[in-house]
């Protein structure tokens, strides 16, 4: 999903930018993935959080009373 995107002015270590540019590191695009894999995991973290009551009674519910198609299911 791509969405507008907008300038972002920081600084940042001169080394680290030298480095990352000698190595043919497109920084703006390493950034922009980073922060993107930040914010799914952080989503990711807060939905367990908000649901982690529900699952466990789930998880109990499946363990006493097994999944619901036990008896169709032939493996």
């Amino acid at each position: 999903m791509h969405m507008s995107k907008t300038r972002l002015n920081r600084y940042i270590d001169e080394y680290l930018v030298k480095a990352a540019r000698e190595s043919g590191l497109n920084i703006s695009a390493f950034v922009e993935n980073q922060l993107a894999t930040h914010a799914r995991a952080t989503r990711a973290q807060r939905w367990l959080e908000k649901n982690r009551e529900a699952i466990a009674e789930y998880n109990a519910r499946i363990e006493r009373n097994g999944p619901w198609n036990e008896g169709l299911v032939r493996f």
